[in-house]
């Protein structure tokens, strides 16, 4: 079993990262790569560039992330499973990758209902899980729907069937300053609409003894594990965010208050 990748990043598609393991020399971007088999492990071919490549299946959310790192070093968690081609008569394993560990429980978490399989829970994550998350606890269906292949019924569906299992995956605007835990992304600094309301407070106050505290904001802590898994230290990633944070904010720029956000800008910064 496949549990993770670590390699250089060469390519990334519509919903699939291209990882190139240990060895060889980088690809000419000028040279077509060939590979020898379909699925995962593809043996690269193209003249001058021996080496063994993956296919890794990727959250849609991740895909402009991980386009700012291409050729750069790259870490997943991953999950892998068989997918059926031919009507079943013959099955091609698929490798999926994560940048932590908690968006590959929130993909599982999504695959938990019906109707759901591997690929299009992909697709549906073009959100962070916590904007997800908070959809759901907040039964937003109009937000739900704005997602790829989610139609009512099946925002419906993910509401009656999630909506008490979220709490791990909310950002602190739904569980509140003093119960930060290491979900994190995309919630706008004011909090989700039923916060502004008035109605969070008792979804806070339910779910609070059982989230753990955290001195970062989630969000910053996602980007810095975020980092971590492409090959950064700690300290390092935590000094690279830190600078962007103290520049943004000023004048006409937003302040940065999700992962996205932190993580486009760090790459911003390192391409000058």
């Amino acid at each position: 079993m496949i549990t993770g990748v670590v390699g250089q990043l060469t390519e990334v598609t519509e919903l699939a990262a291209i990882v190139r393991l240990g060895g060889g020399t980088p690809p000419d971007p000028g040279v077509a790569m060939g590979f020898s088999r379909p699925g995962p492990l593809a043996v690269a071919t193209s003249e001058g560039t021996p080496g063994v490549s993956l296919e890794v299946l990727i959250p849609a959310f991740l895909v402009p992330i991980m386009r700012e790192r291409i050729g750069s070093p790259v870490t997943f968690l991953t999950h892998c499973y068989f997918e059926g081609v031919g009507q079943g008569a013959s099955f091609v394993p698929k490798l999926l990758g994560f940048l932590t560990s908690q968006h590959r429980d929130f993909f599982f978490l999504l695959t938990s209902v019906s109707g759901i399989g591997n690929r299009k829970a992909l697709r549906i994550m073009a959100q962070p899980p916590a904007a997800i998350a908070a959809w759901l606890l907040d039964g937003n269906i109009k937000g739900l729907r704005s997602l790829p292949e989610v139609g009512a019924k099946v925002a419906e569906l993910m509401v009656a069937e999630l909506k008490s299992k979220v709490g791990p995956f909310l950002s602190v605007d739904e569980r509140g300053p003093d119960e930060s835990g290491p979900a994190g992304a995309g919630q706008d600094a004011a909090g989700s609409p039923a916060d502004r309301a008035g109605g969070g407070s008792a979804r806070r106050a339910a779910l609070a003894p059982t989230l753990p505290r955290s001195t970062r904001p989630p969000a910053v802590e996602q980007a810095i594990a975020a980092l971590v898994s492409l090959g950064e230290t700690r300290g390092d990633a935590e000094r690279k965010i830190d600078l962007v944070l103290d520049r943004a904010g000023g004048g006409d720029r937003p302040p940065l208050d999700s992962v996205d956000a932190i993580l486009a800008s760090v790459f911003r910064q390192a391409n000058g």
